[in-house]
């Protein structure tokens, strides 16, 4: 079994990656593991106790590595040959099994955080570690994912358990962030980093979380319910997600965004923009996949966008309209939308087709600019 030493007020002790403390003939004489300040507690089978002051780090390799307390390399978990070290997070508390098949395992306590480059830092009794890895997954969790440089096969997910929450930056761009479950009842806070961007996934319809690095693009999938009302008032609720012991890994959120519609015709899919704070429009985009429709409001014929989503393997379809107003004029007739002050220009006979007279109090009629009542009889494809 591999051992490395360690050497505490003149004593040195041989400790193997067991978890056992070994005399100078290899025999076992007690058991040593890691206590809340990091330290290695060595117990031996005679009741005597000693602690050692140790530092632990991820080299540039991504390998995880025991220093003495002058920062010098002591023993590297990941170049014991045929040894396969894991890693992973419970309450941000990084447990490790310095060899994957066997039971003996310690923790190691410290602080989390996400660089600009989308690398995850771990600061532990002021030694910083810089792992190089992705941030990736499907089912909204905050995975990072680390591979040894030097031997793929050792490789970590490191899961936090938390929520995600959402704001809207200054310039309009939506900003998201992690609050992660740390040990009792803290929480620690990954902030998005600036070159990460929520979209809507073009098909179906999901938030997603991504940045680009190394030419490839990476990210998180928040999986959720997609929703958007007349004044395009966008809300996204992500689902709850749990581990197959029932653990709550992702709380339930509900995102919300205020948007104005873009573009200078009702084809194809529904581009927006982000509202700032101020309401005014920001330069940050996002795209609906779907088509447009006619669809009949509370008060008027409206513009309307339907669109779908698969939702535990069924296909759920929403309409809703577009809040706005038609008017008649010269000769065209145009939809100003409530939300971003924006006009479109609808061809008679093609996207709409009218007939003079009707009812005032008709949600299908409208007064042009020649005061005549003109009734909305066809839009979109949809006849009324």
């Amino acid at each position: 079994m591999p051992k490395f030493s360690l050497s505490n007020g003149g004593t040195t002790y041989q400790l193997d990656i067991a978890g056992k403390v070994l005399d100078a003939n290899g025999d076992a004489i007690g058991k040593w593991v890691t206590n809340k300040d990091n330290q290695i507690a060595i117990t031996q089978d005679d009741g005597t106790k000693d602690k050692v002051d140790v530092h632990w780090k991820f080299n540039e390799d991504n390998q995880f590595c025991l220093l003495d307390n002058h920062h010098n390399e002591v023993f590297n978990f990941c170049t014991v040959d045929n040894n396969r070290p894991k890693c992973e997070l419970r309450d941000a508390i990084l447990k490790v099994k310095p060899t994957s098949n066997k039971p003996f395992q310690f923790n190691i306590r410290g602080d989390w955080d996400l660089n600009e480059q989308h690398q995850l830092e771990f600061i532990c009794d002021g030694v910083k570690s810089t792992l190089d890895g992705i941030l990736s997954d499907k089912k909204s969790r905050f995975i990072y994912r680390v591979r040894d440089k030097k031997n793929s096969r050792i490789n970590y997910r490191l899961g936090f358990a938390g929520k995600w929450e959402q704001e809207v930056a200054e310039e309009g761009i939506p900003r998201l962030k992690f609050l992660y479950q740390k040990e009792g009842d803290a929480l620690g806070v990954f902030n998005m980093p600036d070159d990460g961007k929520l979209i809507i996934e073009n098909g179906a319809n999901q938030f997603r979380y991504v940045y680009d690095r190394d030419n490839k693009t990476f990210g998180v999938t928040l999986l959720g319910f997609l929703k958007i009302n007349d004044k395009l008032e966008i809300t996204y609720t992500i689902d709850k997600q749990s581990s197959r012991r029932g653990a709550e890994l992702v709380a339930k959120t509900t995102l919300a965004l205020q948007a104005a519609f873009i573009g200078n015709q009702f084809d194809g899919d529904l581009g927006l923009v982000i509202l700032k704070n101020d309401n005014t429009t920001g330069n940050y985009k996002m795209t609906v996949t779907g088509d447009y429709t006619g669809v009949v409001g509370e008060t008027n014929v409206m513009v309307g966008f339907r669109f779908s989503q698969r939702r535990k393997g069924r296909l759920i379809t929403r309409t809703f309209g577009i809040g706005g107003a038609f008017e008649w004029k010269n000769g065209l007739v145009t939809y100003t939308f409530e939300v971003g002050d924006r006009v479109v220009e609808l061809e008679v006979d093609v996207d709409i087709k009218l007939k003079n007279g009707g009812d005032l109090n008709s949600k299908f009629s409208f007064v042009g600019e020649d005061g005549q009542i003109r009734t909305i009889s066809f839009l979109f494809g949809i006849t009324f």
